[in-house]
């Protein structure tokens, strides 16, 4: 923890300008240059560091420089805990790592704390995890919040460590918040981007406070990007998008979102395309419900920006790298972004109200976990399995839109519209399970299990030989390499097929010496699933690999 820190130099200058378009086509461009903030008819507000802004001022737009003072205030900020209690003050730094650590030492039951890395800087990226068996992982749906990976965008970490209190002192007592505890693990990360917010030191937040982390590079478009690749903003993957991608990785979160400021909407996917994701439906009444219970516990006029407090990502302006999309496409989850507050920090006064206003829509957000369908997926001995669950005539490998099972207990939830569907599931080694005419109602979940018989013969040559081989990268952007333990081995055949069985690469390899084959030719695959199927004479193995 770096207690005492009184202000930690940044090695960049940050603009924040206006500027006017003559076609909203431009922003697909101009949103690899420079970090669109809002747009309003035909102005676009942005921020750009040093190295970006001289590249957009190369293209001749002509702009406004907006002085921070005319788009903040100075917080009032809590030098104690205690100072807390009454939630009209925002936090110094060595506060809101003391505020985590003291719910986790307060409840160690149902809470603790997780360091999920540092940032550049080395202040903690902390998550608190509440769930009534918090040692256990359970048959419960994985949920996530997290907030201010725009520095500057402050008022969701206060609402966060609101959530977190109430949640934890709700425990017990409060019939709601009790069954969300008892039935989902709830991950809650109040500050992703803390070098930002407290650019100016630990305790200041205000306008020295920036949108970007402590190396000039805006969070929310450094992750990989479904149309751009790895790399959309042309900088390498930040400490703090690191660590997402990583906590991601150990988890499979069913529904998440992330807390902006600057605006008052629910942005949904997706961001980097006008694409309509399957469950677009299902996206807009999801949106559609916060915002209406915002706007129901509110003074007119707040939560009511774009379609009345909701858009769609695209339609309101492209982005590449948005953590939003990363997770819906990379990670098969569910997750919109949270613009609360037309004012990027409102005034401590005023942090109330806005829990007051979001409050019930907070809580009514995570009890979506809860609905669509709900199961299992395991083998005839009632092993766990890794299995892919896609809806029928419904998911698609563009979008991503599947879903898969926790393989520790072999759960799956995937949230969906009312409607009547066919499932499928399908595993590595396994027959596939189909059951139809499964019934969706309204806020209501159904169980659906399925239990899948191995295909025996290729089950054990998998578990046979499957730690002979080595496929690397995964997921890949333009290439895959596969090493052979075996140096016995000379012909190879290699395919390559979609999650719905369709092949789409095959070619027969000859090993080379140094047991590496390198499978070249396949940057031009769309993103999505696949799986690479490898024969030999001694083995065949099939496993799933990710084109990004």
């Amino acid at each position: 923890m770096l207690s005492g820190l009184t202000g930690l130099c940044q090695n960049f200058k940050e603009y924040y300008f206006k500027f006017n378009i003559e076609n909203k086509t431009e922003i697909s461009e101009l949103t690899r240059i420079i970090s669109i903030d809002n747009v309003i008819n035909d102005t676009i507000f942005a921020y750009a560091t040093d190295k970006n802004f001289k590249r957009f001022k190369s293209i001749n737009h002509k702009h406004i420089l907006i002085s921070k003072s005319e788009k903040s205030l100075k917080a009032e900020m809590a030098t104690t805990t205690a100072e807390m209690t009454n939630w009209n003050k925002y936090p110094t730094y060595d506060v809101y790592v003391e505020m985590m650590n003291n719910y986790a030492s307060s409840y160690p039951a149902i809470c603790k704390v997780v360091n999920i890395g540092p940032t550049v800087n080395g202040r903690d990226l902390l998550v608190l995890k509440i769930t009534d068996n918090i040692s256990i992982e359970e048959n419960e749906p994985e949920f996530f919040y997290t907030s201010t990976m725009h520095g500057d965008e402050t008022t969701g970490m206060v609402l966060m460590l609101r959530l977190i209190d109430s949640l934890l002192t709700g425990y017990g007592t409060v019939a709601d918040i009790t069954n969300l505890i008892d039935s989902i693990e709830i991950y809650i990360n109040p500050n992703a981007n803390p070098d930002g917010t407290y650019a100016g030191g630990n305790d200041i937040i205000g306008n020295t406070s920036t949108r970007s982390n402590a190396n000039g590079i805006d969070l929310n478009r450094n992750f990989p990007d479904a149309v751009i690749g790895s790399h959309p903003d042309g900088e390498i993957w930040q400490p703090e998008t690191e660590a997402m991608m990583d906590f991601a990785d150990q988890h499979r979160f069913v529904l998440s979102g992330n807390f902006h400021g600057g605006i008052e909407l629910v942005n949904y996917p997706w961001d980097h395309t006008s694409r309509r994701h399957p469950d677009d439906g299902w996206f807009i009444n999801l949106s559609r419900n916060y915002a209406t219970s915002c706007q129901n516990n509110s003074p007119a006029g707040y939560f009511d920006d774009e379609n009345n407090g909701i858009t769609n990502g695209a339609d309101w302006y492209i982005v590449y790298g948005s953590r939003q999309d990363y997770y819906c496409y990379f990670h098969n989850s569910r997750e919109v972004t949270f613009e609360i507050s037309t004012t990027k920090l409102v005034s401590s006064s005023s942090l109330p109200d806005y829990w007051d206003y979001n409050k019930l829509a907070l809580l009514d957000y995570m009890e979506e976990c809860l609905h669509g369908v709900h199961g299992t997926v395991k083998d005839t001995e009632g092993n766990s399995l890794d299995a892919m669950i896609k809806i029928e005539s419904h998911d698609t490998d563009t979008d991503s839109s599947m879903v898969f099972t926790d393989p520790d207990n072999g759960d799956y939830h995937r949230l969906i519209n009312p409607e009547t569907y066919t499932i499928i599931a399908s595993a590595n080694g396994y027959y596939n399970d189909t059951v139809k005419n499964i019934v969706i109602e309204e806020n209501k979940y159904i169980n659906v299990n399925f239990i899948l018989k191995e295909d025996t013969i290729s089950l054990f040559k998998q578990n046979t030989y499957k730690n002979n081989i080595n496929i690397f990268p995964n997921p890949f952007y333009d290439h895959i390499s596969i090493y052979f333990s075996d140096h016995h081995i000379s012909q190879i055949y290699i395919n390559i097929y979609k999650s719905n069985g369709e092949k789409i690469f095959q070619s027969k390899i000859k090993l080379q010496n140094d047991n590496i084959i390198k499978i070249d030719g396949i940057s031009n695959l769309p993103y999505g699933i696949y799986f690479i199927q490898i024969i030999t004479d001694k083995l065949q193995f099939t496993k799933q690999i990710v084109k990004q």
